[in-house]
């Protein structure tokens, strides 16, 4: 946490995911700063989706039915 120099080598391999993607993250997460992720993840080759909760770190215990029912909306989407 708190290394933003290492994002670019963290995020480099983006630009070659062409498979759908969903990113869920705590706005509070020190693991991702959400503004470096919103940005990386404008790099990616396939649809790609980012849901940010707000006053949530680094877990996901208290979103996590919402969190299951975000992954399983995603796949039925790209489903068709």
């Amino acid at each position: 946490p708190g290394s933003p120099d290492r994002t670019a080598a963290r995020t480099a391999h983006f630009a070659s995911i062409r498979c759908p993607t969903l990113f869920l993250s705590g706005r509070s997460d020190p693991f991702a700063r959400i503004e470096l992720l919103r940005e990386a993840v404008t790099r990616l080759g396939g649809p790609t989706q980012l849901h940010t909760y707000p006053r949530l770190g680094h877990g996901f215990l208290p979103v996590l039915d919402d969190a299951l029912d975000r992954v399983a909306s995603f796949l039925s989407a790209i489903r068709g």
